[in-house]
């Protein structure tokens, strides 16, 4: 994985602010060409990279550290969900039509027009599959029930459908102050410990 998710998570933005573009264009064929040096280069963001990991929902904006604790397993978060937040189709927006590209994209998003196991399919157990995904951390967020309230029967479903075992944590995406990072460091260290039980 040559692009680890603190950095990843602040290049993301350009499709959201500046969709259809030519300055959209220009920033992600400049990226697209970096990551594909480093690809080529065999620069990961761990040297052996162990396990592959899927984080699910929008992540602890005040903590994006969390992800480099990964490091200390050999893991990298490889797929994230929260991209595909505003943008599910996957379609390139018709740049003739771009009002109507812009409504098109924005009812495509998951929440709007999909059901809770289509949702779920299409952005954890699909990616989950084409990723080669060991696990899923999935980030509860107290005041985003729309894109958590489905997380505890999500991970059955990940669980039992494709034998990949799932952590949820819990907290604010903003908001530190109930943030324990002792404990979530805990939480994290006994799942890894689980996966590397699994993966012997």
């Amino acid at each position: 994985m040559p692009c680890w998710f603190r950095r990843y998570s602040l290049l993301y933005h350009a499709h959201g602010q500046w969709p259809g573009s030519q300055a959209a264009v220009d920033f992600y064929t400049k990226l697209g060409d970096e990551v594909k040096e480093k690809v080529d280069q065999g620069k990961g963001v761990v040297s052996e990279e162990r396990f592959r990991i899927l984080f699910d929902n929008i992540p602890p904006w005040f903590t994006l550290g969390i992800f480099n604790y990964l490091h200390k397993f050999n893991a990298v978060s490889v797929h994230e969900t929260y991209t595909y937040y505003f943008h599910m189709d996957g379609h390139r927006m018709d740049t003739d039509r771009p009002y109507e590209g812009l409504a098109r994209k924005y009812l495509s998003s998951c929440w709007f027009t999909k059901s809770v196991k289509e949702t779920i399919y299409d952005l954890v157990a699909k990616k989950v599959v084409d990723y080669d995904i060991d696990g899923v951390i999935s980030y509860i967020l107290y005041g985003g029930k729309i894109s958590s309230g489905f997380m505890p029967e999500q991970r059955n479903i990940i669980e039992v459908e494709y034998g990949v075992p799932s952590l949820l944590l819990k907290g604010d995406m903003v908001d530190p102050r109930d943030y324990q990072d002792a404990q979530v460091k805990n939480r994290i260290d006994a799942f890894f410990e689980m996966l590397d039980k699994k993966k012997k």
